[in-house]
């Protein structure tokens, strides 16, 4: 009797344990799939499309994050980088809050050889839609993104035209808040 009990335990052990093994074999083997999936489809987005950069670039940019962004930028734009850092020491911490809550949606984007431009809408006026060029250096899109492209109002590129009669060497300046804001062209006539 003490034979057969023994057996029968040492039976139910064996059993357990090939249950346990079968077991975690099958959650391995079911964690192995699903992390291969998971792979295959991170690696089949394209982490170098224009899309993708100028989203990165334009939310590192929002967030005041500009080391960040200069990892996407070409020369010019990280040169334009650095110069807007310099700036950001002098902006009242209410505007750092307000460009910070600042959300980017991409629309679209066009390519042409080793241009693109990335069409974009931000959740402060998602009505008007703003533009982002891209360069391609080797395999590799970049910011190109110049003084030029910011306004003072929120730093991004201003799709707005200069001002009917404008010279070609005005500036605009903006006065007051954004909204209420009251515009003239500065004409430099050249004589200084």
């Amino acid at each position: 009797m003490r034979t057969s009990f023994a057996k029968c335990v040492f039976n139910d052990i064996f059993v357990n344990i090939q249950y346990m093994i079968f077991m975690k074999s099958i959650s391995f083997r079911s964690a192995f799939i699903v992390l291969l999936f998971s792979s295959l489809a991170w690696s089949c987005t394209n982490k170098n499309a224009p899309t993708e950069i100028a989203k990165v670039w334009l939310n590192d940019y929002h967030e005041l994050n500009f080391e960040d962004a200069k990892k996407y930028s070409t020369e010019t734009t990280r040169n334009t980088l650095s110069l807007a850092q310099m700036f950001l020491s002098t902006m009242p911490d209410s505007l750092k809050r307000k460009a910070r809550e600042i959300k980017v949606n991409i629309k679209g984007s066009k390519e042409d050889g080793s241009n693109a431009t990335v069409v974009y809408t931000l959740s402060r006026d998602p009505n008007r839609e703003e533009k982002l060029n891209l360069v391609k250096q080797g395999d590799t899109w970049l910011v190109q993104f110049t003084k030029n492209d910011m306004n003072v109002e929120g730093g991004m590129p201003d799709t707005t035209a200069a001002p009917a009669g404008a010279d070609s060497n005005a500036v605009q300046i903006t006065v007051g808040p954004p909204d209420t804001a009251n515009t003239a062209p500065i004409v430099d006539t050249g004589a200084h």
